[in-house]
């Protein structure tokens, strides 16, 4: 009930804003007219009076959640109280109302300052769309990487090119988009994402980081829910994430979220560099302005793991940007890779015209991800047998038992997440024919443990997670 009370503060707190500014502008007319105005003038003031106090206590009530940085919050409520106490007197005295009302106004003032930096991060009232990057901004610095020349004792010398997908991707995008919300300012759910340490560390609810696994990462997860959706980030009416950004805090939690440089020598992998200090290394380090050596183009050498390589031609680049144009998100699983993941999230209506566009590139696509859209079981009969389908996401989709016959026809199926959907034990069972599974996520489903019990007793190999009733593969190492 308190929590309940004190999130009507940002609507009690306008209301003496707006009588003090409008008293502010009465004050400065001629003295015939104040004195004309003197009952309106002294009902506005005990008016503001009332509802401060009522928004100052909705305040108090409010910074108790936690979620705000301790020290401004307590500024910010104690500048709240002294300007109701300042209303007060100025309503109370007769004489000096105009120099009361001027003070209370700056201290209102200075609260309101402290008030819309708890709501709205620190440096909003100055900011400037300058001050911000913007997608191509920080695809152009990624690209525009930062190269180090070192020299070794037999004065070979080597190009080496380091990124900061962290430092040139990621965190202009989570200063943009989330620190209004999870930062030292304030730190809804106990969450900060404004550095390492506190991104790894997570909140309330636990870790939104697994590193190299962006769909089990809340992080990622929570961007693709439905905008309506109680966990969807940002919340409904706070600016919201492009595909571009999407894509990008995907692919960073793909390469295993470095926050550090990440070496992009020819001939390696991408992996995060170790930094020697200078006093333990014979290798000079030399800036990058300090050196004539042509820096290597910044590409990603990483060989694909040889399992799951498919030697499949590339999809027709019209089908592609077809799909693109209608706010359907289309990358490549991996670099040199022609298999592609499919992703409907951002789609606004989901019809049969754009199931149907699947079919050019039915062979190339390994990951389909429909994640809170309205699919059916009949827009999934109309979908192109898919050959090298290997994910398939329906979390909180319209599909039922009925549709999970329809699964059969993607012959290299490995996973499947169900979660909130109408799935029970009948369409569990349907699934056991499918012989290439290997993973399966039931959480909020109408399957129940003796359904999985069955599933597991045909399927012994498939890895079941529902939740408090996920049963694991038998450890076949263990002797009875």
């Amino acid at each position: 009930m308190t929590e309940l009370i004190g999130h009507f503060h940002p609507l009690l707190v306008h209301l003496p804003i707006g009588i003090l500014m409008l008293a502010l502008v009465f004050s400065l007319l001629p003295a015939s007219t104040r004195t004309a105005m003197a009952p309106a003038f002294n009902l506005a003031l005990l008016v503001a009076a009332i509802s401060s106090v009522a928004a100052s206590i909705a305040g108090y009530l409010l910074s108790n959640s936690g979620d705000y940085d301790e020290t401004l919050a307590s500024n910010h409520q104690w500048l709240g109280i002294a300007t109701s106490i300042c209303i007060i007197i100025t309503w109370l005295i007769k004489k000096y109302k105009r120099p009361a009302l001027w003070l209370t106004v700056i201290v209102m003032a200075i609260a309101s300052h402290m008030g819309g930096t708890l709501t709205h991060g620190e440096g909003y009232l100055l900011s400037s769309s300058e001050k911000t990057g913007t997608v191509a901004d920080t695809t152009e610095s990624f690209q525009d990487s930062t190269f180090r020349t070192i020299s070794d004792t037999t004065t070979k010398t080597v190009a080496v090119t380091q990124v900061f997908m962290y430092r040139d991707e990621i965190s202009p995008i989570l200063k943009n988009k989330c620190y209004n919300c999870h930062s030292s300012v304030k730190k809804k759910g106990g969450l900060r994402l404004d550095s390492e340490s506190f991104i790894n560390k997570g909140g309330k609810n636990g870790e939104v980081l697994v590193k190299g696994d962006p769909d089990n990462s809340p992080m990622y997860t929570n961007l693709l829910l439905p905008l309506e959706d109680d966990k969807h980030m940002p919340p409904k009416g706070k600016k919201q994430l492009t595909s571009a950004e999407i894509s990008l805090i995907h692919r960073w939690i793909k390469k295993g979220a470095p926050f550090g440089p990440v070496d992009l020598t020819p001939g390696s992998a991408l992996q995060p560099v170790t930094t020697v200090p200078a006093e333990q290394t014979d290798i000079e380090q030399v800036p990058p302005e300090q050196t004539d050596i042509n820096p290597v183009p910044a590409v990603t050498n990483a060989v694909p793991d040889e399992k799951k390589t498919i030697h499949i031609p590339p999809a027709d680049e019209s089908s592609i940007k077809s799909l693109q144009d209608q706010g359907i998100i289309v990358e490549k699983i991996s670099d040199g890779s022609n298999q592609l993941s499919v992703n409907f999230v951002n789609v606004k209506k989901l019809d049969a015209s754009l199931i149907q566009g699947l079919a050019s590139m039915k062979d190339q696509v390994t990951v389909l991800k429909f994640t809170g859209q309205p699919l059916t079981d009949e827009l999934l009969k109309q979908m192109s047998p898919m050959q090298n389908l290997e994910r398939l996401h329906l979390e909180k989709t319209a599909v039922t038992d009925a549709g999970m016959h329809e699964l059969k026809k993607f012959g290299k199926l490995e996973s499947v997440n169900l979660y909130g959907t109408k799935v029970t034990d009948t369409g569990l069972d349907a699934l056991s024919s499918t012989k290439s599974l290997k993973k399966l996520y039931l959480w909020n489903t109408g399957v129940s443990e003796q359904g999985i019990k069955s599933f597991k007793a045909k399927n012994p190999d498939v890895d079941i997670d529902a939740g408090q009733l996920s049963l694991k593969k038998p450890d076949s190492t263990k002797k009875n």
